[in-house]
């Protein structure tokens, strides 16, 4: 996922969010309405956590984009998801990293 488009999904969740409270508050939108666009912005809020939680669990996922993604996560509310998945990621790599030594120390016959 491209940092921007997070950012900007995130801003338009926080827009909604904000205009779900004020409607709230002046009573512009009957009750169901209300409860239509706080349901769809939980929605839409579910699913840009999934896509982030996603991104980092894929191997390919380089360092910076890996931090960037934990924290948008995290400011999702979903830091314990974020916290969990980014030691996965870093076991994974250690992981690999160990399996590329044990490879490499048996290439050269240690």
């Amino acid at each position: 996922l491209a940092e921007k488009r997070v950012e900007e999904s995130m801003a338009a969740l926080e827009e909604g969010r904000r205009v779900a409270i004020e409607a709230q508050e002046k009573r512009t939108l009957s009750p169901n309405t209300l409860l239509s666009l706080n349901n769809e912005i939980k929605a839409k809020r579910q699913e840009l956590a999934d896509q982030l939680a996603e991104a980092i669990s894929q191997p390919s996922t380089r360092a910076g984009e890996l931090r960037s993604a934990v924290l948008a996560l995290k400011k999702l509310g979903d830091g314990s998801r974020a916290h969990t998945l980014l030691l996965r990621s870093y076991e994974r790599r250690l992981q690999a990293n160990i399996q590329s030594l044990r490879s490499s120390n048996t290439s050269y016959g240690v």
